[in-house]
């Protein structure tokens, strides 16, 4: 997976869940890659690892209900 990573920078973009908004390092690509922030339309928001673009790795997941989960994520799930 992957290559290096870059800064952080704030990214917006269209994701399944309508605009999202991406804080975080990215790869050679331009991908989500290393550790980042996503806030989603529908006001949940995942913070932790990423790899190629996919949530990927440990982190935290707070969905809008306010409902949490925090473990391990692979290839966006």
């Amino acid at each position: 997976m992957g290559g290096q990573c870059s800064s952080a920078q704030i990214h917006v973009a269209t994701g399944p869940l309508g605009p999202i908004g991406y804080e975080g390092e990215r790869n050679e690509e331009g991908e989500a890659h290393g550790e980042g922030r996503e806030v989603f339309k529908n006001g949940s928001v995942y913070t932790g690892q990423y790899a190629d673009g996919k949530m990927h790795g440990r982190g935290k997941f707070l969905y809008k209900d306010g409902s949490v989960y925090e473990g391990e994520f692979e290839n966006d799930l």
